[in-house]
């Protein structure tokens, strides 16, 4: 049996334009601690994959530093696939039930940096 953790609607680099500047960096902070937390939860449950079911990013909005972010931690929580758990490779992004991290664009177009 395939266990998944789905989370879906984080909306990374929300501009919270009805805040004001420090509190809308806060609030973008605490969304990336979220999805850090998030990870956490998958590793401390032993899931198989995470899985986003809906929108990362703010529309198509993203900043550079949240992309370092997202590139550190998926780093962190991707682990390579064990000889008892054969993957498939499309691209750079490896496939397998051991691997933990597993982000779905929402469009087929790139996010643009805002």
């Amino acid at each position: 049996m395939v266990r998944l953790l789905v989370f879906s609607d984080l909306h990374l680099d929300t501009p919270f334009r009805w805040a004001g500047r420090d509190l809308a960096r806060a609030r973008r902070r605490a969304l990336r601690a979220t999805l850090t937390r998030i990870c956490d939860l998958a590793e401390s449950e032993d899931v198989d994959a995470v899985l986003c079911g809906g929108d990362l990013y703010e529309h198509d909005r993203f900043t550079p530093d949240t992309r370092v972010f997202l590139r550190a931690l998926l780093r962190a929580y991707t682990h390579a696939p064990s000889s008892s758990h054969p993957a498939t490779t499309t691209g750079t992004a490896t496939r397998a039930s051991t691997a933990k991290v597993i982000g779905h664009p929402t469009s087929t177009s790139s996010p643009r940096r805002g």
